[in-house]
């Protein structure tokens, strides 16, 4: 009976090199997409809860934004004050009225490049995420649009 280990103990060699490059940049990518997806998730909450302050009236611009930014800039993932923007608009029209909060977030990421010395630069990726309420006076109800 020969031996194969020999001729087998190359192959394997080569196969451990390459999945030991290959599998930590699939791991690294989905911890950084599952990053991003909790980023803009957090972006939906703030601007649902900030145009639910707006809409009610009790709370003035300035602390809605204050409110928001203060959520955003504790708890997971915690984002950077200086990277986020909030735009109210108020819009009181009779019968109706729409109120909305946008908020974007530049989140600086990396992506691959064509350079084999250099395969990883950092870009700016922003994310825009907005919510709307509208009321109607007759009925007097909130309702909401996302």
């Amino acid at each position: 009976m020969k031996n194969r280990t020999s001729k087998n103990s190359g192959q394997t060699l080569v196969e451990f090199v390459i999945s030991l490059i290959v599998i930590p940049i699939f791991f690294v990518g989905i911890v950084h997409l599952t990053q991003v997806l909790m980023v803009r998730i957090r972006l939906v909450q703030a601007a649902r809860h900030g145009v639910w302050l707006i809409s009610t009236g009790r709370v003035s611009d300035a602390v809605a934004r204050q409110e928001i930014t203060d959520f955003l800039a504790t708890g997971f993932p915690r984002l950077q004050r200086r990277n986020i923007t909030i735009r109210p608009f108020i819009r009181r029209q009779v019968p109706f009225s729409l109120d909305t909060v946008e908020i974007e977030y530049n989140l600086r990421t990396f992506q691959f490049t064509d350079n084999f010395f250099r395969p990883l630069t950092f870009a700016d990726y922003r994310i825009r995420e907005s919510a709307t309420v509208g009321n109607v006076s007759q009925i007097g109800r909130p309702y909401l649009a996302f």
